[in-house]
Formats: C-alpha cells, sequence, structure tokens
C-alpha cells in the first residue's frame, strides 16, 4: 500500500516514529511484512534508539504472545525499559500490567529483571535526536552523529561552512 511504503522510505534514513509505525502494521498484517521477523528487527532497533514507544509495544507483544511466544518475562522486562526510558508516561500506560507481571513472577525475579532493564538502559543510552528539516520540520532520527538526510540541521552536528 501506499503509506507502506511512504512508511518504508521514512524507514530507510531512520526515522524513529516511521520504524515504529510500520513494524506495528507489520505486527496487525504480517503479509506486508518483507519478512516473518521484520516488525521485530524494527522494534529492536528503534528500542536500542532510544524510542520507548517500541520497548513498550515490545512488552504487549511479548505478553500476549503476538508475532513472539507468550513470555511474562520478556514482557516485564520490556514494560521495565520502556518505564526507564521515558519515565511517568509510560508508567500511566503500562504500571497495572507491570505490577500484574510482577506479582506473577514474583519479587526475587522482579527485581532481577528490573536491575537487568536497568543495566540495558544504560548499555543504550541512546537519546533520539531532534532535528529541523528545511520547510519539513522537526523529525526524529535514531543516530546524531550519523548521516542525516539532506538539509538536515542538528544542534548535534557542526554547521557545515562551504567557504572555509
Amino acid at each position: 500500500s501506499k503509506a507502506v511504503r511512504f512508511l518504508r522510505q521514512s524507514a530507510a534514513v531512520k526515522y524513529l516514529p516511521a520504524m515504529h509505525s510500520l513494524a506495528l502494521i507489520v505486527v496487525e498484517h504480517p503479509q506486508l511484512g518483507k519478512s516473518p521477523h521484520e516488525a521485530q528487527d524494527l522494534l529492536e532497533c528503534t528500542a536500542n534508539a532510544g524510542y520507548w514507544k517500541s520497548s513498550f509495544l515490545r512488552g504487549i507483544l511479548a505478553r500476549d504472545g503476538n508475532g513472539v511466544p507468550a513470555d511474562s518475562k520478556d514482557a516485564y522486562f520490556f514494560f521495565q525499559v520502556a518505564i526507564l526510558q521515558v519515565g511517568a508516561e509510560a508508567e500511566k500506560l503500562i504500571g497495572q500490567d507491570a505490577r500484574q507481571l510482577a506479582m506473577v513472577l514474583g519479587t526475587e525475579q522482579a527485581q532481577g529483571l528490573e536491575s537487568k532493564a536497568s543495566s540495558w538502559v544504560q548499555q543504550h543510552h541512546a537519546t533520539p535526536a531532534f532535528v529541523h528539516i528545511k520547510d519539513q520540520g522537526d523529525k526524529i532520527f535514531s543516530d546524531p552523529t550519523g548521516q542525516s538526510p539532506s538539509g538536515a540541521l542538528n544542534a548535534d552536528l557542526p554547521l557545515s561552512n562551504p567557504s572555509s
């Protein structure tokens, strides 16, 4: 479909919301995926880049067994990662689910997964870059030091000066 084609183009330049949205579409409509693991690969990439909504979705998929085997431990881990990535916003959305999973897992296992999630977030501490593209507004990209699209102004990158 046209929407999927546009999302793929945006995902190709690492536009995180597009990558996340494409993954969500592929989860709901697997026939649109390029491979059986495309949605998981996209979600892993965006979560690693600090996009908390992808960590949140990975937790939901693990909790429900949608596209991946149902796994309470993975669900709790990804929920904890999302909470650590964004805080109160994620807590509002998944706090109840996380508490229920913690009860199922037991205190010791839940604490171990919380520690693992904390370590994971420290190792994947990337924060999505907000860049401004002339005539297109602000965009969120995964790599603030990598190649940004043509015309991008990024506070983390030096401005190129053709006269120097």
